[in-house]
């Protein structure tokens, strides 16, 4: 699956082929960013109890990802080379980052006033990453 360029229109469709591909088994070249697509279209449809549980889902996976990436910066023979999976976790990480401070607001944990900052400023860091698809969704 090839991630559309816009998830403005056809939204909820968007979002069931995304659930489809999740679920449908192991991750493959095939299933690249759905699930930085699946987030952002959870967050267009106003769906943030989902974008939530989607998080928790894959949220030891991201983190376990992450430390693997910040360990092997450290070393001399790491290589930059990313999977199509863990540049979907990577964008997904960067987006759930982004957006935090806005689901807090919305499930009353902070102020939306002093959330909004943090979230424009993240958002900005998306966009600055130029990363596809991510860049286009963050706009």
């Amino acid at each position: 699956m090839n991630p559309p360029e816009s998830i403005l229109h056809n939204t909820s469709d968007i979002l069931n082929a995304c659930e489809l591909a999740e679920i449908g088994g192991a991750p493959s070249s095939d299933s690249s960013f759905v699930l930085v697509t699946q987030l952002s279209c959870l967050l267009l449809l106003g769906k943030y109890n989902h974008a939530r549980h989607l998080w928790r889902r894959y949220s030891a996976e991201i983190l376990a990802d992450s430390e693997m990436q910040d360990s092997e910066t450290t070393s001399s023979s790491s290589s930059s080379i990313k999977t199509g999976h863990e540049n979907d976790l990577h964008q997904f990480r960067l987006l759930w980052n982004a957006v935090q401070p806005l689901l807090q607001s919305f499930f009353g944990q902070t102020s939306l006033l002093e959330s909004a900052p943090d979230v424009y400023k993240s958002l900005q860091t998306c966009i600055d990453a130029n990363l596809y698809p991510l860049f286009s969704y963050a706009l």
